[in-house]
């Protein structure tokens, strides 16, 4: 299934409520932490098969890139949660990112 981003913010936050992996109560810096766990995962995924995708025994897909799908959709319910438009945010960072060099990344 295809989406636009501001689909995926939508769906993804009202996923998150429903199932109750997020509240009214939770602080920003939670749900931070809680993002900062998912790439943590996606590290985990790849130092565990490297970029395969596999099942567990229960069914539930692993690997590199339902991990960084995890980290997406979390993102976007964290948008959604505080009502940013990830859509336009993405779009600005990238048409700056165009005309960016990135240093660090150069040793």
């Amino acid at each position: 299934m295809k989406m636009t981003i501001s689909e995926l913010q939508e769906s993804a936050l009202s996923t998150a409520i429903s199932t109750g992996r997020f509240d009214a109560f939770e602080q920003f810096e939670s749900h931070l932490a809680h993002l900062h766990c998912e790439v943590a995962e996606v590290g985990q995924a790849y130092r565990a098969r490297r970029l395969d995708g596999w099942k567990a025994q229960d069914g539930k897909p692993e690997g590199v890139a339902v991990e960084l799908a995890d980290v997406v959709i979390l993102a976007a319910s964290i948008a959604g949660f505080y009502g940013l438009d990830l859509s336009a945010a993405i779009s600005e960072k990238m048409e700056y990112n165009k005309g960016r060099i990135c240093e660090e990344m150069r040793g």
